[in-house]
């Protein structure tokens, strides 16, 4: 087990209001897409500047996302290191 599951349970299972779940949402595909890394440099980049962006912002999606990024964080060092 990867962590996945757990991670995408535990972002559809936290109570967020829809603003805060669309932005959630946002920096879920961009954290997905830096997983993979099979995006272009470019693309990633991006999707790494919203993702960081967005827990700047907002400090209970930088709360949830950490939660779920807790769950993947052992199989995903470059991921990890890249945020």
């Amino acid at each position: 087990m990867n962590g996945w599951a757990d991670f995408d349970e535990e972002i559809q299972t936290h109570p967020l209001s829809t603003d805060l779940h669309s932005k959630v949402m946002a920096a879920v595909t961009a954290i997905r897409r830096i997983s993979q890394g099979g995006a272009a440099a470019v693309d990633t980049e991006d999707a790494l500047v919203a993702v960081l962006g967005m827990a700047v912002d907002d400090g209970h999606a930088a709360q949830v996302l950490a939660a779920a990024l807790h769950h993947v964080a052992h199989h995903e060092p470059v991921l990890v290191a890249l945020l």
